[in-house]
């Protein structure tokens, strides 16, 4: 008589398991990204009517958020910050990140230099 356990193959469905957890992760840190990056554009939105508000201009050409997976890269061209006196700082380009696991640390650079304008 032969035992039936005997005659079964083992289950190696445990080896699907790391591949499985790795696919997870990537899945949730990508999602996590892509919120970061929109909660970014939302808040350089807010920042904009908030400036607004109190009388002053925060105008840029265009933004690009980028540097997935592990940064948030924040391009502006054309940026220029001007109060309502007259006076204007301008930039032809604006280069801001931050490491995607720490988003309230930004490290801004002005590549082509900054223009400061009086009235």
């Amino acid at each position: 008589m032969t035992d039936a356990s005997a005659d079964r193959k083992p289950r190696r469905l445990w080896m699907l398991w790391p591949l499985a957890i790795v696919a997870l992760a990537a899945t949730v840190w990508s999602l996590a990204w892509v919120w970061l990056s929109r909660e970014t554009t939302a808040r350089l939105d807010a920042a904009q009517a908030a400036v607004g508000r109190g009388g002053y201009a925060l105008t840029w050409g265009s933004r690009r958020v980028g540097g997935f997976p592990f940064r948030l890269a924040v391009t502006l061209t054309d940026a220029r910050f001007a109060s309502p006196t007259g006076r204007a700082v301008s930039a032809p380009r604006v280069e801001a990140e931050a490491v995607a696991y720490r988003p309230d640390r930004w490290v801004a650079t002005l590549p082509a230099g900054l223009t400061i304008e009086r009235p």
